[in-house]
C-alpha cells in the first residue's frame, strides 16, 4: 500500500507570544487561503488546543486529506470559527526534473523517500542527502526554507539526482517521534536509503555520492561503510568527539553574543534522547573517515557558529593523509551554518562547486 501524502492546511506559522500559532503565509489555492489571513492567531484545531507549529503538525497527523475540521482563531482580537477541508500536501516541482515520492522501511516504520531525478532516461549520478541535527521535515513543501533546497535545485540543474529520507514522525513518515531516534538509528535509516539507490535501475552505480550537512557530515563515513560510494561532500561538520564539538560551538556562540561560556553551555541541547549523544560520543569518526578510499570535499563557512571552520580544516588535513581517495577543502568566509550569506541569500558559487564535484568535474 503506497504511503499517502499527509493532510495540510496550506499555511506557515510561528508560535504566538500569547499562545497559539500566528499565520505568516498561506499557500495559494489551498483551503486555508480562502478563509484565513496572515496575522490570524490560531487557537484550536479539531477541538484540540494549539500551542505552537509543532502541535499543529501533530494534530494534522491524526487526520486524513479530505477530512473537514473546525479551526478556532482570533482575527484582530475578535474570535472566529471556520470549517475547512484538509488538503493533501502538494508535490515539489522543478523545471528540469521530476519528483518521485516513495517509501522504505527502517526503524520499524515506513519512511517517506523523496527523489528528485533529472529529465532523461539516465543512468544518472545520484546523491543521498544526510541532514542536520534538528528534527524538521526534509520535505520542501513543508519546509520551503530548508538549507538543502538550493543544493537540490542546483544538482538537478546539473543532471545529478538526489534522495532524501524523511525521519520517523516527520512529513509523511510513520512512527516517531523523531526526537526518540538514537545515533545508530539515524545511521540505519540512511543506510536504507543508500540500499534503495543501489537497487534502482535509473542510477549510475559508478556515481553514487553522499552529502552531509552538520551532523550529516558525521553520519557520512558510517553510512558509507554499508556500501562503497564514489564521492562524499560535507558542509559545517567535523570529526571531533561530540562533547568537544558542542563545547567548541558554545565557545564561538559565547564570543558572538557576548555571553559567558557557562551560560551558553547551560542552554545547549540536542533535543534528542540521551542515548543519541552517548552513541555519537562513542562513534570512532576519525577511524571511519581514515578507512575510506572515497573522494571527499570538506566545505565550511567562516560565519558558522556551530562548527569552527578550523575543525573542518583539520578534518580535511586528516583525509589528505589517506593512502587512497582525493581530498578537497573549500571555505567561504561569508557563509553561516545553513550555507547562507548574511542577507539570507544562498551561495550559487558553493552549490555550483558541489555540482561540479558530484559530476566529477
Amino acid at each position: 500500500m503506497p504511503l499517502p501524502r499527509r493532510p495540510a492546511l496550506g499555511l506557515l506559522g510561528v508560535t504566538a507570544p500569547e499562545g497559539g500559532v500566528t499565520v505568516t503565509a498561506l499557500r495559494p489555492g489551498s483551503a486555508a487561503a480562502a478563509q484565513l489571513q496572515p496575522g490570524d492567531r490560531l487557537l484550536a484545531l479539531a477541538d484540540q488546543p494549539l500551542h505552537d507549529p509543532r502541535s499543529l503538525a501533530t494534530i494534522l497527523r491524526s487526520q486524513r486529506a479530505g477530512d473537514r475540521v473546525t479551526l478556532r482563531l482570533l482575527r484582530d482580537g475578535h474570535p472566529r470559527t471556520v470549517d475547512l477541508a484538509l488538503d493533501a500536501l502538494p508535490g515539489e516541482t522543478y523545471p528540469f526534473a521530476h519528483v518521485l515520492y516513495d517509501s522504505l522501511d527502517s526503524t520499524g516504520a515506513r519512511l517517506r523517500s523523496i527523489t528528485v531525478c533529472p529529465q532523461g532516461p539516465g543512468p544518472h549520478p545520484v546523491v543521498l542527502l544526510l541532514p542536520g541535527l534538528t528534527c524538521t521535515s526534509v520535505d520542501f513543501v513543508v519546509m520551503p526554507g530548508h538549507p538543502l533546497r538550493p543544493l537540490v535545485t542546483a544538482l538537478a540543474a546539473a543532471g545529478v539526482a538526489t534522495l532524501r529520507v524523511e525521519r520517523p514522525g516527520l512529513g509523511d513518515s510513520e512512527g516517531g517521534p523523531c526526537e526518540a531516534l538514537g545515533w545508530w538509528d539515524e545511521v540505519a535509516l540512511h543506510r536504507a536509503g543508500l540500499a534503495a539507490l543501489a537497487g534502482a535501475g535509473w542510477v549510475d552505480h559508478r556515481a553514487i555520492g553522499l552529502f552531509g550537512h552538520s551532523i550529516g557530515g558525521m553520519l557520512a563515513p558510517l553510512v558509507a561503510r554499508a556500501m562503497p560510494v564514489r564521492r562524499i561532500a560535507i558542509y559545517g561538520s567535523c570529526a571531533l568527539p561530540w562533547s568537544l564539538c558542542m563545547q567548541r560551538a558554545a565557545q564561538r556562540q559565547a564570543v558572538q553574543h557576548g555571553r559567558s561560556l557557562a551560560h551558553v553551555l547551560d542552554r545547549m541541547s540536542t533535543g534528542r534522547v540521551d542515548r543519541f549523544s552517548e552513541e555519537l560520543e562513542a562513534a570512532e569518526l576519525t577511524e571511519a573517515w581514515s578507512a575510506l578510499a572515497t573522494d571527499v570535499l570538506v566545505a565550511a563557512g567562516g560565519q558558522d557558529v556551530a562548527v569552527d571552520p578550523a575543525d573542518a580544516r583539520a578534518l580535511a588535513e586528516l583525509l589528505a593523509q589517506r593512502p587512497a581517495g582525493a581530498t578537497q577543502h573549500l571555505e567561504r568566509p561569508d557563509l553561516d551554518h545553513t550555507m547562507l550569506r548574511p542577507d539570507g541569500a544562498a551561495c550559487d558559487e558553493l552549490t555550483a562547486a558541489f555540482a561540479r564535484f558530484f559530476r566529477g568535474r
